[in-house]
């Protein structure tokens, strides 16, 4: 724990989520080359390279317009994201999708900010406005088994770093509880249900990576855990964009 704790104090909290990503996606290209995820190598680099350009070259934009410092680092991850929650790229629209996404997501950074706290995860806001405005649905695919142990073991490293286990695992009681209560009474089988919320739904990725952002969370842990159990009861019924939107809501009205 002490060399890990070491490398962490060594690391700032964009480089760790940074690297974490980048090996999201070099492992997924190692699977999706052996045949274990549903798309092929070539799409994946396609969506990652085109997103990557497209957030950098529209924050250094807008960065100039605001006259800030450009983040390169924050681009870089929303992209990340993005390339592992929307399905890799098949033709030129589906290009033109990915295009919209990174120029909402980075306009969201400067638009959506009050006093330099920001109201919304610029992710979470793009796939809900694309989810309504024109009807198309993340697929959260980096949520598979393959994906799992990188995701878990990486992300420990995310909340260690940020010290945010308390919300994090409020937030994991909070869904696993509601959801064992609801389909309890409907008679369907929680240990099944359960290993597939694992195995085949982001839902280790979205507590892990997406709850941590650290400028839509809450500064103390009181309103952590709170922030926390109200998004896990939100995910049992909602979309996990919607459920974050929702979170990120009550962060930024009672933010400390």
């Amino acid at each position: 724990m002490k060399l890990i704790d070491d490398f962490l104090n060594k690391t700032t909290m964009y480089r760790l989520t940074l690297y974490y990503l980048i090996g999201l996606v070099l492992a997924a290209l190692v699977f999706s080359f052996l045949g274990l995820l549903s798309f092929t190598p070539f799409s994946l680099i396609v969506s990652v390279c085109f997103l990557a350009v497209c957030c950098r070259l529209v924050n250094t934009f807008f960065a100039g317009v605001f006259k800030v410092p450009v983040n390169l680092e924050s681009a870089y991850i929303s992209a990340l994201i993005l390339a592992l929650i929307i399905t890799p790229v098949k033709g030129v629209q589906g290009l033109f999708f990915l295009f919209w996404l990174a120029v909402l997501a980075m306009a969201s950074k400067y638009f959506f900010v009050r006093k330099g706290i920001h109201l919304f995860n610029p992710v979470a806001l793009v796939i809900f406005l694309a989810s309504i405005l024109l009807h198309q649905v993340a697929s959260w695919w980096v949520g598979t088994g393959a994906m799992l142990p990188l995701v878990f073991l990486g992300g420990l490293l995310i909340i260690r770093k940020t010290q945010k286990e308390a919300m994090v695992f409020s937030f994991l009681i909070t869904a696993i509880l509601t959801i064992f209560l609801s389909n309890l009474l409907k008679g369907n089988n929680f240990i099944l249900l359960f290993r597939e919320l694992i195995i085949a739904t982001p839902f280790l990725f979205f507590a892990l990576v997406m709850l941590t952002e650290p400028k839509t969370t809450p500064r103390s842990k009181r309103l952590q855990i709170c922030y926390g159990g109200l998004i896990g009861l939100g995910f049992s019924f909602l979309s996990p964009e919607t459920a974050l939107l929702a979170g990120n809501v009550f962060s930024f009205l009672f933010k400390k």
